[in-house]
């Protein structure tokens, strides 16, 4: 009897030390299945692995700013209608009334560059805004963060008409505005960086708009070709920075749930449709009382005879203007039509955009890039 109790109770232990090996084996099968697909979500996400310090940009800033799960980011490359999503913002989420500042001051543009003490006061602005935030950015996907919770709004237009109207920003600068930039930036370029770094990599004056010497036509070669000194990788844009690359970026990241693409054109088209689908994608519900009203103050008519107010003072100094004609952020706000390139660029040169179009961003992309025509998956 003994001896059959001790083999039994052997059984017993046996028996427990296999349960005990096989729940662990499970639990650690199951940690490695779920650490498998956390690293393969994080893989799914953008990731922040470029630094941009020009006289545009300081991508660092990112590193002091503290997110909240409803931050709403707006980010397009430049003269896409980044300042119009703006207001389309303004309207939805300050929906009661005008706010007082402008949009500028209201939806701050992160990552421009700045001096330390222009950082320190934007964050503290920042963070004592107690409505919900939405932020502008002109930086690619990789080169900020990507918060899961927060919402993403890239903003496209065709590169051609970005081109058109960089060119009307430009001819209508003066020397003290050109000279007012180069001292701005230059103080921020002289900056130090993480680790010491300086923003001196980039030298030279902002090129200068010449009468009767430049013109679209002159400019367009360059601009398709050429990137600037400050990002290497980049090889259009110039004297700003990439079209291309900034739309590439995004557009990889087109199915994730919290990036919605809004193209120019379809703004033009359908306003308060496109409105209706940004709300959609933020979750504010629509007050059909208040909504035609809210769509009024988004037209460019509206706009634009409200420019100081949605413009205000630019972060690079006094406004540019023609002649004798005073400063005015209607120069910012300017026509807000598309297609005006087909007056300007040759047979030739719009072949070679094409080109180049689908060679950076592929068909797929380099379609709605031309036209806003989404893949009927992403409507």
């Amino acid at each position: 009897r003994r001896g059959w109790m001790a083999s039994s109770m052997r059984e017993a232990v046996s028996e427990a030390l296999f349960f005990l090996s096989t729940a662990a084996l499970g639990y650690a099968v199951v940690r490695g299945v779920r650490l498998v697909a956390a690293l393969r979500a994080r893989a799914a996400l953008p990731r922040r692995e470029r630094v941009y310090r020009s006289r545009h940009f300081d991508s660092s800033v990112w590193d002091e700013f503290e997110p909240r799960a409803d931050d709403v980011f707006i980010v397009t490359s430049y003269k896409a209608g980044s300042t119009w999503v703006q207001q389309i913002l303004s309207t939805l989420i300050l929906a009661s009334e005008e706010p007082l500042e402008t949009i500028s001051e209201t939806s701050p543009w992160l990552d421009a560059s700045a001096t330390a003490a222009e950082k320190q006061a934007l964050m503290a602005k920042l963070h004592a805004q107690a409505h919900r935030r939405f932020i502008k950015s002109h930086l690619p996907a990789d080169a900020i963060p990507f918060y899961p919770q927060a919402k993403y709004i890239y903003v496209g237009r065709d590169g051609r008409d970005i081109f058109i109207s960089m060119c009307h920003h430009f001819e209508r600068a003066t020397d003290a505005w050109y000279d007012h930039v180069d001292a701005q930036m230059n103080t921020a370029m002289n900056t130090e960086g993480p680790g010491g770094s300086r923003h001196g990599e980039e030298h030279g004056r902002m090129p200068r708009w010449v009468p009767g010497e430049t013109s679209p036509a002159s400019l367009f070669s360059e601009w398709l070709t050429k990137g600037a000194e400050a990002h290497p990788w980049e090889t259009d844009g110039w004297p700003f920075w990439s079209v291309f690359t900034s739309v590439a970026s995004w557009w990889r990241w087109r199915r994730l749930p919290n990036l919605l693409l809004v193209h120019h054109a379809a703004l033009v088209d359908d306003l308060p449709g496109q409105m209706r689908r940004i709300a959609a994608f933020l979750q504010i519900p629509i007050d059909e009382d208040r909504f035609p009203d809210q769509v009024r103050r988004c037209t460019y008519a509206y706009m634009k005879a409200h420019a100081k107010r949605l413009a205000g003072a630019p972060p690079l100094g006094p406004w540019p203007h023609v002649g004798d004609e005073p400063a005015t952020a209607e120069v910012f706000i300017n026509q807000g039509v598309n297609g005006r390139w087909k007056e300007v660029l040759s047979p030739e040169q719009v072949r070679q955009y094409e080109a180049v179009a689908r060679e950076k961003l592929g068909e797929e992309c380099a379609r709605w890039l031309a036209t806003g025509e989404l893949p009927a998956d992403l409507n």
